[in-house]
């Protein structure tokens, strides 16, 4: 029988694995260029991590109780499991980093962490480091992070319908937008491509003019189905260079990356105040077939299996 893969997260210095099955965990060695294409395992005896599917194991740094421990400040070596809390599907981390939500099987929000949050205190949690239920939600089907200066947390219900909370406010509908595929920073990606912001119970969202439809949207970046990346700043959507045939857009604070049609990376300053984005392609990379980053490292997934790392701020 064919085992499903488990999923995991990497919040900062915590890691969150949601299980599909029994998983285990593995400790991975500070990259090199290239990485091994098999990670190996740097510890005599590694932790394990066995469950039943949809509960969450977590270990790593605890300082705010987001990994659900009850003892905020420990940090956990070994993978533990959040009590009470199965039939996980997805798991995000807080907007500021206090705390992480998970969105249940029945269709429920729960969330934990330290109250400072505001998307924790608008949800109602008032106990470090306990999973709640987030009042006024049901039938969501997808949860999304508010950003990097957005302190909210979005649901998506099953009707399409858009809700948040956050910033001290309790869960409330957002009017005027259906058939959400993506959110970041108050902008929403529609179904039919179109871009929204304005996104606030009791606000007029209005749509971001972008030439052509959006298939995807990283951070403060959208990616046309023509394969032009667009720059959301403040004074309006700019294109950056006269990219095209672009197939993924990676967002990281300071640079953003493009994986090209010929399996070429290229990067930009992705700073919006400037709003200049000039793209330089990232040394002589060739066949990389995705990025991802995890805190200041990029990473570069190689047709071979092979994975390249190098610094979110260099380009090699």
């Amino acid at each position: 029988m064919k085992q499903q893969k488990s999923l995991v997260w990497v919040l900062l210095a915590s890691v969150f694995a949601v299980t599909a099955g029994a998983c285990s965990s593995t400790v991975i060695p500070t990259p090199s260029v290239p990485v091994s294409s098999a990670p190996t395992q740097t510890s005599a005896t590694p932790s394990a991590a066995h469950g039943q599917a949809g509960t969450v194991w977590a270990w790593g740094l605890n300082d705010s109780g987001q990994l659900g421990a009850s003892q905020a400040g420990q940090v956990v070596t070994n993978p533990m499991n959040i009590p009470d809390l199965t039939e996980v599907t997805q798991l995000i981390p807080d907007p500021g980093n206090y705390g992480t939500f998970v969105l249940r099987s029945d269709g429920s929000v729960w969330g934990w962490g330290d109250p400072v949050s505001d998307a924790l205190s608008g949800g109602g949690m008032n106990l470090l480091g306990q999973p709640q239920p987030i009042p006024g939600l049901a039938n969501i089907v997808e949860i999304f992070p508010g950003g990097s200066a957005d302190t909210s947390v979005w649901a998506v219900d099953n009707s399409g319908a858009l809700w948040t909370w956050g910033v001290d406010s309790s869960s409330r509908q957002v009017t005027g937008v259906k058939d959400v595929k993506s959110i970041y920073g108050g902008l929403a990606l529609l179904g039919d491509g179109s871009v929204w912001r304005d996104l606030c119970p009791g606000c007029t969202p209005s749509q971001v003019e972008i030439p052509g439809k959006v298939k995807s949207m990283t951070g403060d970046m959208a990616l046309t189905e023509e394969g032009e990346v667009w720059m959301l700043t403040p004074g309006g959507p700019k294109r950056v260079g006269e990219l095209t045939g672009v197939k993924q857009v990676l967002a990281t604070t300071t640079t953003g990356f493009a994986v090209m049609t010929d399996g070429t990376v290229w990067a930009w300053t992705s700073d919006i105040i400037a709003n200049s984005f000039i793209p330089q392609r990232v040394g002589e990379l060739t066949g990389v077939e995705q990025l991802f980053a995890a805190g200041k490292t990029v990473f570069g997934v190689m047709a071979d299996g092979k994975v390249w790392a190098w610094p979110s701020f260099s380009r090699l």
